[in-house]
C-alpha cells in the first residue's frame, strides 16, 4: 500500500493529513511534505491528522519524532489527532503518546 500526504497552512498551523501505510517505504513522503514548510515563519505547531492512516511502523514513528524534534528547537509543537485503534497502539506501547500529544 501507499502513502497519500495532504499538507494545508491554516493561519500558524500546518495540517497534515495522511492516508495509507506509513512505513520505511514512505517515511520520506511525509518529510518531502513538511519539512518546507517547518522553515517558513510564523509556524506554531503541526497537527497530523492520522485518521486515515491503516498502519505505522518504526520509520513513520521515526520520522514524526523527527519532525517534533524541529518543532521544538524553534518553540513549536506537534499533535497527532484522530488515532486509530492500531496507530494509537503503536505510539502508546513505544511510550509517544504524550510527546506526540496524541488526542
Amino acid at each position: 500500500m501507499s502513502l497519500t500526504v495532504r499538507a494545508e497552512r491554516e493561519g500558524t498551523i500546518l495540517r497534515v493529513v495522511l492516508s495509507g501505510e506509513l512505513d520505511a517505504h514512505t517515511a520520506a513522503v511525509v518529510g518531502a511534505a513538511v519539512d518546507p514548510e517547518l522553515d517558513q515563519a510564523g509556524l506554531s505547531g503541526v497537527v497530523v491528522d492520522s485518521g486515515e492512516l491503516a498502519f505505522m511502523d518504526s520509520a513513520g514513528i521515526s520520522e514524526l519524532l523527527r519532525i517534533q524534534r524541529v518543532l521544538a528547537d524553534r518553540g513549536a509543537s506537534i499533535r497527532v489527532e484522530n488515532a486509530g485503534p492500531t496507530v494509537r497502539r503503536v505510539l502508546e506501547i513505544t511510550g509517544l503518546l504524550e510527546i506526540l500529544d496524541v488526542q
